[in-house]
């Protein structure tokens, strides 16, 4: 008999914020989130029927990180490519 061993792949588990968080990784206010919210400039999560804002880390890691140097300047902090 030879045993096999089975490997399952579980999906990630995104490691959700909330608007706090968010602003003050970004260095800004909450507001400054919830205008960029409004304005779409920013990726975010929001459950059917509910008035709740998430943010999954790895996606706004991701989007800081492919920034123009023109959306992290309205963030107000001075470009880097090291984001």
């Amino acid at each position: 008999m030879s045993s096999r061993l089975q490997v399952t792949r579980f999906s990630r588990v995104p490691h959700l914020l909330k608007v706090p968080e968010v602003a003050a990784l970004l260095g800004v206010k909450p507001r400054t989130i919830y205008e960029m919210v409004a304005q779409e400039r920013i990726p975010y999560r929001k459950p059917l029927g509910s008035s709740i804002l998430r943010f999954d880390l790895d996606e706004i890691i991701a989007w800081t990180k492919a920034a123009t140097a023109n959306e992290v300047r309205k963030l107000g902090r001075p470009y880097s490519k090291n984001l």
